[in-house]
């Protein structure tokens, strides 16, 4: 409504400037406080945030399925730490129970020699023995006759112990064929049980009675069955 042709145009002028300032200071005064706001929504600081929490989800999601992973991976890998320590256990079970059975049988091949040899020496003892009696002894001199029966026993004495002996170590020998059938067969029993145990007490206790019963030192078979007591001690040492 300003004219130029109104009276006093430069106060109705001033006026109206003033009035403008006054009104732009009022709307300053009630919009400043949505400024940031309307700069916040201008900027997309929302999808921006919003954004940044499903990546920071989709990261948890992640690492959750990571941590999964490998968790499974950890079982799998115990797994199969577990079947190739149990594999080669087993593996070195099998070696030493071949080898207790390859000396069983080379102890058996020596056992029927010396049975053989027990069997030649016992049939020419008899021989022998047999023999002497159709070659008679001289008459008349003493000394021929003391020297021609000196003679028959000391033969006979000879094979009788040569028979004797081989009859020993094939005793001996044979003895340790049972001893190491026994050992091989106690080998395969703690294998079984192993196996078939479900829980590592129970795996220790077969594994003590198959130590005992395979490592605790047995007669040899050479001295009659006489051994010391430090022989027969057999020593178990316990880490805990």
């Amino acid at each position: 409504s300003f004219s130029i042709e109104q009276n006093n145009p430069p106060e109705v002028r001033d006026a109206i400037v003033a009035s403008v300032h006054k009104r732009v200071d009022q709307f300053y005064t009630v919009t400043t406080p949505w400024i940031p706001f309307l700069a916040y929504q201008k900027g997309d600081v929302a999808r921006n945030i919003e954004e940044l929490t499903k990546a920071a989800r989709s990261a948890n999601d992640v690492l959750e399925t990571a941590k999964n992973a490998v968790n499974e991976k950890t079982e799998e890998i115990d797994g199969l730490i577990s079947q190739a320590r149990e594999a080669s256990a087993a593996a070195g079970v099998a070696v030493f129970t071949q080898d207790f059975k390859n000396e069983a049988e080379q102890l058996e091949s020596r056992a029927k020699t010396w049975l053989r040899a027990t069997g030649l020496f016992a049939a020419g003892t008899v021989a022998v023995a047999l023999a002497f009696q159709f070659i008679p002894a001289p008459a008349g001199d003493i000394g021929a006759w003391a020297q021609h029966f000196g003679a028959k026993v000391a033969a006979i004495v000879a094979l009788f112990t040569a028979t004797v002996w081989c009859g020993r170590v094939y005793k001996a020998v044979s003895h340790l064929v049972v001893l190491n059938k026994h050992r091989a067969n106690a080998l395969q029993t703690f294998q079984a049980f192993s196996r078939a145990a479900s829980d590592d007490t129970t795996k220790d206790a077969v594994l003590l009675e198959a130590t005992h019963s395979i490592f605790s030192p047995g007669s040899s078979g050479f001295l009659d069955g006489k051994s010391s007591s430090r022989e027969q001690e057999i020593r178990l040492i316990d880490i805990g």
